[in-house]
């Protein structure tokens, strides 16, 4: 009963020409976030922003070390949900 659950640490973001892959040490693949930059394009697709997909990622990667920091009592870095759904950036206000 020794074997590891979960995904293996550090995770580790790349990125691809259309989106962003979230891997885990050992490679395993844990999320895409697709993206287009062509507003036009990116509306008919329904994609995000480079921009946007980027924060995504790199925010997803840091999961465990931020549910860490909740269990060991600090406060969230990653931002805050509002109740409209918008995530703000640290210290951004709605």
């Amino acid at each position: 009963m020794g074997e590891h659950r979960g995904f293996r640490r550090p995770f580790k973001v790349i990125q691809h020409e259309e989106a962003f892959e979230v891997l885990d040490a050992l490679g395993q693949n844990l999320a895409w976030f697709y993206f287009e930059d062509e507003p036009t394009r990116r509306a008919t697709m329904k994609r995000l922003s480079s921009a946007q997909a980027s924060w995504l990622a790199r925010n997803f990667a840091r999961l465990p070390e931020l549910l860490e920091g909740r269990r060991q009592g600090q406060s969230p870095t990653a931002g805050t949900i509002t109740e409209a759904g918008r995530i703000l950036g640290h210290g951004e206000r709605p």
